[in-house]
């Protein structure tokens, strides 16, 4: 029996058709994983600030708010209340919504909203370098709560590259060729006769194969938007970062958080209306005072936040001349960072009202005057929620005052400063932040 023979170039060629591996749209060529805490520190920095949110304005509405339905309802009503067209009108195009004063004097200062931005940076120097995934936690401390984070937001921009192509094309081809020639000759004289067989005979092979296969490739090179999230676990806003081939996760991420303080103090500040009459200073008894309550959080310090992230760096080792990821050899690490250092989210002083006291010239303490209440016991300080309010009743209780005496009765006598023998010889009061 005979064994078939397969040429070697069939071999080839068969397995060469078989082969329809991508390029372009690999990953990697290759790749190790390591967990390495210092390479993480030291290719990744993070950072973190915060400013004012911008205050959100509210359009009051209009009719043209509404729907048709509701449009043709409102005028229906207005029409029945307006006789003249031009009235009619009027309240038609005037707004649906007031905005409603602040009835109250009490002044919350209980919570804040800020912008966190976090700032993520690459800090290798080869362009095919990237961060792929980063988990960053923040911790404001036991001062205050995180409430609630309302927006994230991020941004990247969006870079078309062009299009990649790429075209495998395999070609093979056998050819021979197979003869034969037989024949007989006869001779015949007389009564004899004679045969005589010849022939050629050429054994081969005659045909031909052919294959051709081809595989084709294209990528759009284009950013795109990454996966973002946030949670808020015993007090630690955490926000996490994935990202797609070829993007590297540097940039700020925005969060709209909402904090609240654990420990609060309330005090009050005072507003002295018609100190003046057609621009000639009032007498103390014909003084009304009005009284705010200030809700503020009870802080001595900065607040200050503890960032902590763990990360995924890539580092391309070999094929890094390319855009295209394909091709590279990778050295993955992983690890995590926690920064020895704090950076200040909130300070002391923004937390609080701006508020403006009183003081005696002269006084080193700086102690404000006090505010007395004939019918109950103790004072309280003499404070000022504006600099120009303060100012107003400095320059009213100066010309005022009856220096023959140590103290003035305010509305209806039943409120009284007492100066010192200072202020009687300086006849100055000095205006200071409440600090």
């Amino acid at each position: 029996m005979k064994k078939l023979s397969i040429p070697p170039v069939l071999i080839l060629l068969a397995l060469a058709s078989c082969s329809h591996f991508g390029h372009l749209t690999r990953r990697y060529s290759s790749m190790e994983i390591h967990r390495n805490n210092d390479t993480i520190k030291k290719y990744i920095a993070v950072d973190a600030y915060s400013i004012e949110k911008e205050p959100e304005t509210q359009k009051p509405k209009t009719i043209f708010d509404l729907l048709p339905q509701g449009q043709q309802a409102l005028i229906n009503e207005i029409s029945k209340k307006e006789s003249s067209s031009n009235a009619l009108i009027t309240a038609i195009t005037s707004n649906l919504t007031q905005q409603t004063k602040n009835l109250t004097n009490v002044y919350d200062y209980s919570k804040c909203n800020k912008r966190i931005i976090v700032s993520i940076r690459n800090k290798g120097h080869s362009p095919a370098d990237r961060i792929p995934k980063i988990n960053v936690t923040l911790d404001l401390g036991s001062k205050v709560r995180i409430l609630s984070c309302n927006k994230l937001t991020t941004e990247y921009q969006t870079l078309d590259l062009g299009k990649l192509n790429f075209k495998t094309t395999l070609n093979s081809e056998i050819s021979g060729n197979i003869s034969a020639d037989v024949g007989t000759e006869a001779a015949i004289t007389g009564q004899d006769a004679s045969l005589k067989t010849s022939g050629k005979s050429n054994t081969g092979v005659t045909g031909k194969m052919s294959a051709n296969r081809s595989f084709e490739e294209e990528v759009y090179l284009k950013q795109r938007m990454v996966v973002l999230n946030a949670a808020i676990n015993n007090n630690i806003l955490t926000l996490y970062q994935e990202g797609i081939s070829g993007i590297d996760l540097t940039g700020n991420i925005l969060a709209d958080i909402t904090i609240g303080f654990n420990d609060l103090k309330v005090f009050q500040t005072f507003t002295f209306n018609n100190l003046t009459k057609d621009g000639i200073p009032s007498e103390p008894d014909k003084v009304s005072i009005n009284e705010k309550l200030f809700i503020s959080p009870n802080i001595s310090e900065d607040v200050s936040c503890k960032i902590s992230f763990e990360a995924d760096y890539r580092h391309v080792e070999r094929k890094h001349r390319t855009i295209s990821e394909s091709d590279d050899k990778v050295s993955l690490y992983y690890g995590e960072v926690n920064n020895p250092t704090s950076n200040i989210i909130l300070t002391e002083s923004g937390l609080q009202p701006k508020v403006w006291k009183l003081a005696e010239y002269g006084d080193n303490n700086r102690k404000p005057l006090q505010l007395t209440d004939t019918t109950k016991t103790g004072g309280k300080e003499l404070l000022f929620s504006s600099y120009d309010e303060a100012n107003d009743f400095v320059k009213w209780f100066i010309s005022k005052f009856d220096y023959t005496k140590s103290e003035m009765r305010i509305s209806d006598k039943k409120l009284l400063i007492r100066m010192t023998s200072s202020f009687l010889k300086e006849k100055r009061i000095e205006i200071l932040p409440n600090e």
